[in-house]
């Protein structure tokens, strides 16, 4: 009989995780699931480096490239869609095996998220607009009204900032204070198998680089042309806009940066990133199982340990 628990994969950026998922899924009949903030959009084919076309025929894959990027999307809402998948998969007979790099998703998927009321439009609207013309007034409204959260939060995470000032506007009570209501998990820790691939900092530096010449050549700078040409207004705004490479290609397009440039700050971002992951991975995924991951290592065997763990 197949077993069929779900297998969580996770790891930094460009560490390898979705040709491991190609090869679990190769092993018995799957679902992947992606569980990458980046590659939900639509826009972004190119530059959040989701499986490719073939890779979609090949294998079932669930919530790839089904957003606008003009809309708003964030982890209740993914948490809402995944819940949809894996009852999609448990009536097939097919093992879920849910991988991407965004470490919040996971921790709610095995924590549980808080009870926080939906966020009205009119609120989503006032929030995206202090978000475009004055950012700062989001930060200073909590100092004044919720200190507890602004005592908390990370002053330079803007997005969370955006969130927390909505919450209060909203409901009048602090982010901090929902978050104390969480919900049972969905996936409890111990009925899964939870998997974190680790990579040498060096290898995942040239992976890194040889992803973003792999992007170029792939033609991600008329991925990012098109998907302003048909941005609405306040882009800004938008979760899908704040990927990484996203704005220093923009000033690449309107010559506001070179070339050279343009390679440079978008490796040490996409590195910066690595470590932040590895920072959460380190700190909130204490229980789950590490594995050293090298281009020496085989992808066939590799998943056939995991399959059977």
């Amino acid at each position: 009989m197949i077993n069929l628990k779900p297998i969580l994969l996770t790891g930094c950026t460009a560490s390898g995780k979705s040709h491991l998922a190609k090869e679990l899924a190769a092993l018995s009949p799957s679902l992947i699931i992606n569980a990458d903030a980046l590659q939900v959009y639509k826009c972004w084919k190119i530059i959040s480096a989701r499986p490719s076309q073939q890779d979609m025929n090949d294998f079932n894959h669930a919530l790839y490239g089904h957003i606008d990027c003009n809309d708003n999307y964030d982890v209740a809402s993914w948490l809402d869609e995944l819940k949809i998948q894996l009852d999609y998969a448990k009536v097939r007979g097919l093992k879920p095996i849910i991988v991407g790099g965004t470490g919040l998703y996971f921790t709610l998927l095995t924590r549980g998220i808080s009870e926080i009321p939906s966020i009205s439009v009119d609120t989503r609207d006032k929030s995206n607009e202090l978000m475009q013309n004055d950012p700062k007034k989001l930060l200073s409204d909590l100092e004044e009204f919720d200190f507890q959260t602004f005592n908390s939060i990370d002053r330079n995470n803007f997005s969370r900032i955006q969130r927390a000032w909505e919450v209060f506007h909203e409901t009048g009570k602090g982010i901090t204070y929902w978050q104390s209501k969480v919900l049972p998990p969905i996936l409890p820790i111990n009925d899964i198998i939870p998997v974190i691939l680790k990579s040498d900092s060096n290898e995942l530096s040239v992976n890194i680089k040889n992803r973003f010449k792999t992007m170029i050549d792939q033609g991600v700078v008329d991925e990012v042309r098109a998907a302003f040409k048909n941005a609405k207004a306040s882009i800004k705004s938008k979760p899908a806009f704040r990927a990484i490479g996203v704005n220093e290609i923009k000033q690449f397009i309107d010559n506001k940066m070179d070339f050279d440039d343009l390679q440079e700050t978008v490796i040490i971002k996409t590195r910066q990133y690595a470590k932040r992951q590895r920072t959460w991975f380190r700190n909130k995924f204490m229980s789950w199982k590490s594995i050293e991951f090298s281009r020496k290592t085989s992808l066939k065997r590799l998943a056939q340990d995991i399959e059977y763990m």
